[in-house]
């Protein structure tokens, strides 16, 4: 494997295998063979063509479990819930409200069985390399935000952080959530999320990306609704080197809804990347796209939405 990406992949596998990941080894063993097969989209990929993929082609390590526990994230007034990612990893979790619960792991957090898709490589890095997927399941009507912070570490070497996790929020069940990320470092993180909203869901998820200029990311969001769901996504990114965020949308119950609204607000030579794929597959299901962009100095923003 000779990108550097495609190296840390098989080094985090390799690791994970004798290191409570054995459970997925044959998921992560079917992600590298195809990643060996097809490689990394590129800028002759047209999804991709205006993604600088190539200034990550460089020596990675996977990143290691952080000692790190208290993290200064700086949302002053947040009455929420916190649950924090450290490089990757999970931090001890608090205790959660009534009617949420988080499992670790998870065998079935596992790349979709569909044919492999150079255009969904990073999830299947993603795959190889997670060190500790959880699944966050939401019953009832959670009154306080729950606020999910990535936090990066700054280690003096480049290193590749792999969060993965999914939120199953039931039946009538209603969750509002913060997605933060920070840190300082010069950092990638390539992080796969999923979202399940069950019938008559509610979901309000903000997505604030305020990291420091040097650090990337990757970011794919996997959405399925079902009838008379509703999920709002607020997706702001403030900082960062390259940042680009997929999102997919299968609205497979009647009557389900869907917002996407998106800022950028670039300096320097950040490049942002937001890219959504919203599939209507029931009868009376809507959405709504809205994204602004303000740039300053040589920065770039790339909306592609259909």
């Amino acid at each position: 494997m000779g990108h550097g990406l495609l190296s840390a992949a098989a080094q985090a596998a390799t690791a994970l295998a004798g290191n409570g990941g054995a459970w997925n080894a044959s998921a992560r063993a079917a992600a590298l063979a195809g990643l060996e097969r097809t490689g990394l989209p590129g800028s002759k990929d047209e999804d991709w063509r205006f993604t600088p993929i190539t200034s990550l082609d460089r020596a990675w390590n996977p990143a290691p479990r952080s000692t790190v526990e208290n993290v200064e994230h700086g949302l002053e007034g947040l009455d929420a819930v916190e649950i924090l990612l450290v490089d990757g990893w999970l931090a001890p979790v608090p205790d959660l409200p009534d009617g949420v619960s988080l499992v670790r792991g998870g065998a079935d957090v596992e790349f979709p069985g569909e044919e492999f898709d150079k255009a969904r490589a990073f999830e299947a890095l993603n795959l190889a390399s997670a060190p500790e997927p959880f699944v966050l399941q939401v019953d009832g009507v959670v009154e306080r935000p729950i606020h999910i912070v990535h936090a990066s570490t700054d280690t003096g070497e480049p290193k590749v952080a792999s969060p993965c996790f999914r939120i199953e929020v039931g039946r009538s069940a209603q969750l509002t959530l913060v997605e933060d990320h920070v840190g300082e470092s010069g950092d990638l993180v390539n992080q796969r999320v999923e979202l399940r909203a069950a019938a008559n869901a509610r979901v309000e998820w903000t997505r604030l990306v305020r990291t420091g200029a040097e650090l990337s990311q990757i970011a794919s969001m996997r959405i399925r609704q079902e009838r008379d769901s509703v999920v709002r996504v607020q997706a702001m990114t403030l900082g960062g080197a390259l940042v680009r965020h997929d999102v997919t949308v299968d609205l497979d119950g009647e009557n389900a809804e869907c917002a996407l609204h998106g800022l950028v607000v670039g300096e320097g030579r950040q490049v942002a990347d937001n890219h959504s794929v919203i599939r209507h597959r029931a009868p009376r299901a809507r959405s709504t796209e809205h994204f602004r962009t303000v740039l300053d100095g040589r920065s770039r923003a790339v909306f592609a939405g259909r």
